[in-house]
């Protein structure tokens, strides 16, 4: 399953599911400040450089604004400039809400009807753990379940350990599943979900990522039963071994 890119209307979407989240999680009033605070962000601060961009494409003696910004999208530099403020400035309990599953599962079924996708052509299986190690969560990604892999995808995603979900990737790891069923016959995905008692504390872990990958993809393979040469460790933050 292969989407077309995002798009405005998908952004206004995410935005509603993402208010709708927040509103029930954190509460009207702080969302609602929260908000206000990012007024001028997009009233003033994208408009302007938005503005610089285009003036300084047609060759207006302008400061340059960075390289990124001048070779980007429109959307690529909006995108960019919100994430940036949004980690600068939103509390972490409110960042961690744009990469939770009560937004990006939504927004992701709703990517999927705008392109006639009415049902997902993969089993997504959340997985609670196992006697290995009851602490490792994540999400399963299967195309036929009752059959026994020919390759496991063990993919640990960006976050520094603390920060976001495999949910917030579901839409990248569903169209990589797609690519691997062309040399696969049935290929499984796992990503991990970083909770507190595996990943995200202590913070010296975190900062000594190679310590936690002998049990986070030795309990995996155990609870998968593939011997060590099937399994691929997909890694974003850290050198393989």
């Amino acid at each position: 399953m292969l989407l077309g890119p995002i798009n405005s209307v998908d952004c206004i979407v995410f935005c509603i599911f993402l208010a709708a989240h927040l509103i029930r999680t954190v509460g009207f009033w702080r969302t609602a400040r929260h908000a206000l605070r990012a007024v001028p962000l997009i009233v003033f601060d994208i408009p302007l450089l938005l503005a610089r961009r285009l003036l300084f494409a047609w060759g207006f003696n302008v400061i340059a604004p960075d390289q990124f910004t001048c070779t980007a999208s429109a959307f690529e530099v909006i995108a960019v400039q919100c994430t940036r403020w949004s980690h600068v400035n939103l509390p972490l309990d409110i960042l961690r809400a744009f990469f939770g599953r009560g937004v990006v599962r939504p927004f992701l079924r709703w990517r999927m009807l705008r392109h006639f996708f009415f049902w997902s052509p993969v089993t997504c299986e959340d997985y609670e753990g196992h006697e290995v190690d009851p602490a490792v969560k994540g999400i399963w990604i299967k195309e036929d379940p009752d059959e026994d892999p020919d390759l496991v995808v063990y993919y640990i995603h960006g976050g520094g350990f603390i920060m976001g979900s495999p949910s917030f990737y579901l839409e990248y790891l569903i169209a990589l599943h797609s690519m691997l069923r062309d040399t696969f016959k049935n290929p499984y995905i796992f990503a991990i979900e970083y909770t507190r008692p595996c990943c995200a504390i202590p913070h010296s872990a975190a900062r000594s990522p190679k310590r936690l990958r002998p049990r986070l993809i030795g309990s995996q393979i155990q609870g998968s039963g593939l011997p060590d040469g099937r399994l691929c460790r997909r890694h974003i933050g850290f050198d393989a071994p």
